[in-house]
């Protein structure tokens, strides 16, 4: 019976931190040690259009940098989160190609998860754009110009 009891104390804080770290990887040591110059403006925007939701110190300790991040079922993971250590990590073949709008709406998207906790939300607008930022499949180029009102809007009401 004991053996039971520590099995279950030490398999399910590691199955929960595994969960919460991220969802295609576990790591539970942090990859980068700041935010990386290149993504620290989308960073300061993402505090300054929050209109006073968020301050600077509620991004201390958060780490972003550049990956190659890998394809799952075909899809390309354009971004990550690993709540518990508060890292992103932005894929770098993606990033290279993006137009602005598409880097701001991604590290908004990412940061929508590790700062303000918010899970996917998978709603469509009658234009077949996501209703909000937190949609799991990255939208055109014609969304993001024509509803980023109202994604960051409805992302900073959830935060």
């Amino acid at each position: 019976m004991k053996k039971l009891t520590i099995f279950r104390c030490i398999f399910y804080p590691i199955v929960l931190i595994t969960i919460l770290s991220g969802y295609q990887d576990s790591r539970f040591i942090n990859k980068y040690s700041d935010v990386h110059p290149e993504l620290k403006y989308y960073v300061d925007k993402f505090v300054k259009f929050s209109d006073g939701v968020l301050d600077a110190e509620d991004l201390d300790g958060l780490t972003m940098g550049f990956a190659d991040l890998p394809k799952d079922n075909k899809k390309r993971t354009l971004g990550r989160c690993f709540l518990l250590l508060n890292e992103v990590e932005i894929s770098r073949n993606f990033w290279n190609t993006a137009s602005e709008g598409q880097r701001m709406y991604l590290v908004f998207h990412e940061l929508g998860h590790c700062t303000c906790f918010i899970m996917h939300k998978n709603e469509e607008l009658e234009d077949g754009c996501p209703s909000h930022l937190m949609h799991e499949e990255f939208p055109e180029e014609r969304c993001i110009f024509n509803h980023w009102d109202r994604y960051v809007s409805e992302l900073y009401k959830d935060c």
